[in-house]
């Protein structure tokens, strides 16, 4: 499936991750040695990201819920009952209420993560970082010099034009939350993270500082309770979800995170933190998590949890098979990289090699050949890199649903069980598809849009409250009003309004965040005004009358440029 697509993604329900960059049917090789392309890190740290935040207990609660209600509805009739009717209801517009809520959120994470993210000297390395490092350090960087390698690349990369014009593009976004979810998504973290590190030494590691957030968010068990409680009507869906993200939103700023980020630290640190071990007829395994706070375990959520799985499983019974193999690649195989899917030539040379080619029949690839494959052989099979957390990157190749022969640089072995997952996966994508597809039947029902319309209606009021409130919080209320004028047609961009301070702001703010000097090699290259000083008093001057206050800080005399914002 993922051919019909044009753009990278990550797809919600199943948390399959789309890279539409990486080609491996052109570098093979380059993707199963971590050798990517520097100029592919922007795309994969985003959509990374996204993949990380579904991974996790609210990931697979959001995932449930959809699937159950669009489940129930393969059988149009269950509308006709008000009790099973007000079910799909609730759990359909949970699901949409909840995804409007935190998308701001999570574009705001992977924005951050583009441009901001840089491993500081934390004890510990989020998922994130270590992923991606692998992918374009691969294993020769691995080990002691993983950090400084690692943060070395990413410093250089954001100094490359490439990388201005992305954040341009931000800018220039609204900062309307019904309009793009982008500009005010990342305000909102920026803000969080200053706000943070500027009472919290640990947070100044902007890597560590994703990590606990993601943490915050999507490790929240009280959440999954929430999200998957049966007591409710479709119309109090939006005063149940709301309330509750906004709080928890609002709360972090509240927090004294001394104790909180110190432990959570520790806890990642020994790999502890909260397991649910789900156990149904067709699904059985752990959802494991690191919260952040103390938290006891409530037995409410497994049994939620498990209440939920039967129900799809009530629904769609004649079709156990692809249904068991969709719930497992939910909640027991989240974290999975698909990285690449693509039909290749492969031969078996005389000597015992096995090579991979392109269209053109050059070599991607040349290995051992497996005991299992026969000498001297030629034919087309499907091939799929995978990336698993703590087992590293596979090479799997199969043809007509049967594994023919998996690979790892590290010598470890995949499960049949894991195999017949990655292998089907595409079945997987169609059969949520499938599913998707149902969901319009509920426009012809006499309740739901309604219903809908009053829950997302309310979200669409709420929303930019929620977002505006927690990005400006350096701004004075009196500035707040003219402020949002600007800041919703174009973003920051109609802010500054002059195109050659935006550019220039756009260094300023890169050059902040990574802690690079502003005396750095290249920097005439990108800079558009006839001094970097000049540009940032020009900018300050026009945040000052505008937002309320200087935006940088800057320091000549030792290159050193502080952002309060963006």
């Amino acid at each position: 499936m993922e051919g019909q697509f044009h753009r990278s993604f990550t797809h919600p329900l199943s948390n399959t991750i789309v890279l539409d960059k990486i080609d491996i049917a052109n570098y093979l090789s380059d993707t199963m040695i971590g050798g990517l392309n520097i100029s592919l890190l922007p795309v994969v740290m985003h959509e990374m990201t996204h993949h990380w935040c579904f991974s996790s207990p609210v990931g697979v609660a959001l995932s449930l819920l959809a699937l159950e209600s669009r489940s129930k509805l393969m059988d149009p009739a269950n509308l006709d009952d008000y009790e099973l009717s007000n079910e799909i209801s609730c759990s359909e517009l949970t699901y949409n209420c909840t995804m409007s809520l935190m998308q701001p959120l999570m574009e705001g994470m992977a924005e951050f993560a583009e441009f901001d993210l840089v491993p500081g000297d934390s004890k510990v390395l989020s998922n994130l970082s270590y992923i991606t490092a692998f992918l374009f350090l691969g294993y020769d960087e691995l080990g002691d010099k993983l950090l400084p390698t690692f943060s070395e690349k990413i410093r250089e990369h954001r100094m490359r034009r490439e990388t201005i014009e992305r954040k341009k593009a931000l800018f220039a976004n609204s900062f309307d939350s019904t309009q793009s979810s982008y500009l005010s998504g990342y305000l909102t973290v920026k803000a969080l993270h200053r706000m943070a590190e500027a009472k919290y030494d640990i947070f100044h590691d902007a890597d560590f500082f994703l990590l606990y957030l993601r943490s915050y968010f999507f490790d929240d068990w009280n959440f999954v309770k929430l999200l998957l409680s049966r007591d409710v009507y479709a119309n109090s869906v939006a005063d149940r979800v709301m309330p509750y993200f906004a709080e928890r939103l609002r709360a972090f700023q509240s927090l004294d995170h001394t104790e909180l980020a110190r432990q959570f630290e520790e806890d990642v640190l020994n790999h502890k933190g909260v397991t649910c071990e789900i156990y149904t007829q067709w699904v059985a395994g752990p959802i494991s998590s690191t919260p952040v706070g103390p938290y006891e375990f409530d037995p409410l959520v497994k049994a939620l949890l498990e209440y939920r799985v039967n129900r799809i499983f009530e629904s769609l019974p004649q079709e156990e098979g692809p249904v068991t193999m969709l719930l497992k690649s939910l909640m027991l195989y989240r974290a999975a990289v698909s990285l690449g899917h693509d039909n290749m030539k492969i031969r078996v040379t005389k000597g015992g090699m096995l090579n991979f080619y392109n269209q053109h029949g050059m070599v991607l690839l040349s290995m051992g050949a497996p005991k299992e494959m026969t000498r001297e052989t030629e034919e087309t099979v499907e091939v799929d890199v995978v990336y698993i957390n703590d087992q590293g990157l596979y090479l799997i190749l199969s043809k007509d649903g049967v594994v023919r022969f998996h690979f790892s640089i590290n010598g470890s072995v995949l499960s049949d069980e894991q195999l017949e997952y990655f292998i089907d996966r595409n079945k997987v994508l169609a059969k949520i598809q499938k599913l998707n597809q149902a969901v319009h039947l509920l426009d012809e029902d006499a309740f739901y849009p309604d219903e809908r319309e009053n829950v997302m209606g309310m979200v669409q009021l709420n929303i930019n409250n929620i977002y505006t409130y927690n990005s400006l919080i350096f701004t004075p209320d009196a500035y707040l009003q003219p402020a949002l004028e600007l800041l919703h047609k174009n973003g920051i961009s109609s802010l500054i309004g002059d195109e050659v301070l935006v550019n220039d702001c756009v260094v300023a703010s890169l050059i902040a965040a990574n802690e690079l000097r502003a005396n750095s090699p290249g920097l005439a290259t990108v800079l558009k005004s006839p001094g970097l000083g000049t540009a940032i008093e020009k900018i300050n001057k026009i945040t000052r009358a505008k937002l309320g206050f200087d935006n940088f800080g800057y320091i000549e005399a030792k290159g050193i440029i502080i952002s309060n914002l963006f």
